[in-house]
């Protein structure tokens, strides 16, 4: 599915089309996992979030955060019980 999201922060707005990778609706507050293109920093970080369907009638004024992007060295430990959900991993970057 597709959709549109239009982010304003500081007197600017960028209108763009996402493709939704998953939703997830089994939690409290549903999910949907979008990716979007990189944010220029230079327009802050704290913007509002407006989506739409048909790219026509936007909704929601949500509060969003960008935040910098995740950048990996290694994840520790690199090998492990491949069944196992409680195996702790260290993250560092």
């Amino acid at each position: 599915m597709r959709i549109t999201a239009k982010y304003t922060a500081n007197n600017f707005t960028s209108i763009t089309e996402c493709e939704v990778s998953s939703i997830e609706t089994d939690k409290a507050t549903p999910i949907m996992n979008c990716r979007i293109p990189k944010w220029d920093s230079s327009r802050g970080k704290a913007a509002k979030v407006d989506f739409s369907i048909n790219g026509y009638d936007f909704s929601g004024d949500f509060d969003f955060t960008f935040t910098d992007s995740l950048v990996l060295d290694r994840v520790v430990p690199m090998a492990g019980p491949i069944n196992s959900t409680t195996a702790p991993l260290k993250l560092i970057g």
